[in-house]
């Protein structure tokens, strides 16, 4: 039912300042997937107004390398549908500190998934995510230099 609510000022902050936390901790993989998938067009939203909590930015940066593979799939899932729903976000300055915050955690996913992707705890998915995002809409971004600066290269072959 969260999926159906407008993205507004007062709805998506108490939405997301109650249930990032919340989906940190939940434990039915199918309700996170539920859950995250409700969740980007606040975050865009928020974003997009410059009200986005930095604590939300940093547990979101903080859970997409969670020891529990259901959460770090959420989180990951939740980032990169910011990114792919968020037309041109990473233009924004919020959207662009947003990005660069994030980038440690689809750089960690990526070197995690590229080092042994037949074995990587939950599957390849992280790993996904993380080139998707990173050659997607993060490298079409005219602000993109900028954040490359926090980007170390990372070789996948």
């Amino acid at each position: 039912m969260l999926a159906f609510l407008t993205p507004a000022a007062t709805v998506s902050t108490a939405l997301i300042q109650s249930t990032t936390p919340l989906l940190a901790k939940e434990t039915q993989e199918g309700a996170t997937s539920v859950l995250a998938a409700a969740l980007p067009p606040h975050i865009i939203f928020l974003l997009r107004e410059g009200s986005l909590l930095p604590e939300t930015t940093q547990l979101i940066a903080k859970e997409m390398s969670s020891a529990k593979p259901a959460v770090r799939r959420a989180f990951s899932g939740l980032a990169g549908s910011v990114f792919f729903q968020g037309q041109d976000l990473v233009e924004t300055e919020s959207g662009a500190t947003f990005a660069k915050a994030l980038l440690p955690s689809f750089e960690s996913s990526l070197k995690t998934v590229s080092s042994n992707p037949l074995n990587s705890s939950g599957g390849p998915f992280e790993g996904y995510v993380a080139v998707a995002t990173l050659l997607g809409p993060l490298s079409q971004s005219k602000k993109f230099g900028k954040l490359r600066d926090g980007l170390r290269v990372v070789n996948v072959h």
